[in-house]
C-alpha cells in the first residue's frame, strides 16, 4: 500500500483506492473498471457506440444464421414448409430471448442500456498477452476485460442461447419434425462452442474489421482492400448456382464471414511482409 498514486508498468495494470485512502499494489482492475493514464482503476461509464452495437448484433446474427442453416440442412426439404418455418421461428425466439436477457443482466441490471469501456486499441481485446515483467524478474498478471462488457456479454449470450434452445426447441421439433428436428439441436451443441472459441480468439480482429480498421495497431492504416470479400461472395454464390439454384441467404452470409476472416489474415500478413522488407533494407544499408 502506498499513499501517493504512482504509475504502474504496462498498459493495463492499475491501483485500487482502498477504504483507508491508500492505493493498492499494481494489479488487475476489477470487472467493470479500467486503468486510466495515471494507473488508477476507474469505473467504466461510457456508452456503447454504433460500432459496439454493430459488433454485438453481428455475433447474434451469426448464431441465428447458423441455426437456420443447420435447420435447412437436417430438414432436407426442397420447399419451405410450415414445419421448417416453425423451427426457424423457434430459433428466432431463442436468439431474441437470449439477447434481451443478456441486456437485462448487464450493468445497469434491469435496463436495456449498458455502460462500457471504449475499445481504444486492438490489444484491449487481448490483455492476456500484455502482462508486464518489470526488470524481467516477476510478471504482473493484469489480465482484465478492458473492453467491458463486449467480451463477456457474448459468452453470456451463447450460454443463454443454449439454455433456451434446450427448453424450447425439443417441444417444437417433437411436434413438427420428430425425426430430423432433433439433429438441429445436436448441430447447435457443436457450433456454439466453435462460436465461443471464435469470439475468444478473433473477437478483436472481427471488431477491427467492423469498425473499418480504426484501431492504432502500430502501423499505417490499411487501405480498403475488398478482394477477399469479393472472392468470398463469388465462392458463396457459385456454390449455389452450381446446383441450378440461387444461393441461400445463409450461404451468402457465411461467405461474407469467411471474407472478413480472410481479410484479417491478409492484412496481418501484409504488415508482416512490410516489416520483413524494412529489416532487409536495413541490413543492406548496414552492409554498405
Amino acid at each position: 500500500m502506498i499513499n501517493t498514486l504512482v504509475r504502474c508498468p504496462g498498459m493495463y495494470c492499475g491501483r485500487n483506492l482502498l477504504p483507508t485512502g491508500n492505493w493498492s499494489q499494481c494489479e488487475a482492475c476489477p470487472r467493470g473498471f479500467r486503468s486510466n493514464e495515471s494507473s488508477a482503476c476507474v469505473p467504466c461509464e461510457d456508452f456503447p457506440m454504433f460500432y459496439d452495437w454493430l459488433y454485438l448484433g453481428f455475433m447474434a446474427l451469426l448464431a441465428l444464421v447458423l441455426h437456420w442453416f443447420c435447420i435447412d440442412m437436417v430438414a432436407m426439404r426442397r420447399n419451405i414448409t410450415k414445419e421448417v418455418v416453425a423451427l426457424h421461428l423457434s430459433a428466432l425466439v431463442e436468439i431474441v430471448g437470449a439477447s434481451l436477457i443478456t441486456l437485462q443482466l448487464t450493468e445497469p441490471i434491469g435496463s436495456f442500456n449498458i455502460t462500457s469501456c471504449k475499445a481504444r486499441r486492438l490489444s484491449d481485446w487481448y490483455t492476456l498477452l500484455h502482462n508486464p515483467s518489470p526488470d524481467y524478474e516477476k510478471t504482473l498478471h493484469c489480465t482484465q476485460e478492458a473492453v467491458y462488457p463486449l467480451y463477456t456479454m457474448v459468452f453470456i449470450f451463447y450460454a443463454l442461447g443454449i439454455v433456451l434452445m434446450l427448453l424450447i426447441r425439443p417441444l417444437i421439433a417433437k411436434k413438427f419434425l420428430p425425426k430430423q428436428g432433433k439433429f438441429s439441436i445436436y448441430a447447435a451443441l457443436y457450433f456454439f462452442p466453435i462460436l465461443a472459441m471464435l469470439h475468444a480468439i478473433g473477437g478483436g480482429l472481427i471488431f477491427d474489421e467492423i469498425t473499418g480498421n480504426k484501431f492504432d495497431i502500430g502501423h499505417k492504416k490499411r487501405s480498403g482492400n475488398t478482394w477477399p470479400l469479393a472472392s468470398a461472395w463469388i465462392w458463396s454464390n457459385s456454390s449455389g448456382y452450381s446446383q441450378g439454384a440461387k444461393c441461400s441467404p445463409s450461404d451468402a452470409y457465411l461467405g461474407s464471414i469467411a471474407g472478413i476472416i480472410l481479410h484479417s489474415y491478409c492484412s496481418i500478413h501484409r504488415s508482416q511482409q512490410t516489416s520483413r522488407r524494412i529489416n532487409n533494407k536495413y541490413l543492406e544499408c548496414k552492409s554498405l
